[in-house]
């Protein structure tokens, strides 16, 4: 496994949950390119803690669903691409969309994260759109 492939398996371990090598993985000034549900304009998300909060809040509305790379890394220097899908249940329904993120590696840990996702493809089968 190269340095970039273990940075995304432990970006994706985030995202299922598994806050503990939040320090170790992420900048403290992180800073997040991503459309959020619920956000006024385009500025970015800023910080590690607003990163955590943003995942916390999305696996509190949906926590049972899984997030898994399909392809990639796909690494040019600082920056590595991958996408993935996040599928599992969400009471009697079941949840499958997919996304793209990009993100910007610096000295082994994750400055930069641009992502675009299928947000309206999953409140739709959530039954919430």
């Amino acid at each position: 496994m190269t340095g970039t492939d273990e940075i995304v398996q432990r970006w994706m371990a985030l995202w299922n949950g598994d806050m503990q090598e939040m320090e170790t993985l992420i900048t403290p000034d992180v800073v997040v390119h991503a459309a959020l549900i619920g956000q006024a304009g385009d500025a970015p998300l800023t910080g590690r803690d607003a990163l955590r909060r943003w995942i916390e809040t999305a696996r509190s509305m949906l926590p049972e669903i899984r997030f898994g790379i399909e392809v990639g890394p796909l690494a040019d220097g600082a920056m590595c691409a991958v996408r993935w899908r996040g599928e599992g249940p969400h009471g009697t329904r079941r949840i499958s969309f997919t996304g793209t993120d990009i993100l910007r590696i610096e000295n082994g840990r994750i400055a930069e994260h641009w992502t675009n996702a299928d947000t309206m493809l999953m409140m739709q089968q959530a039954g919430l759109a």
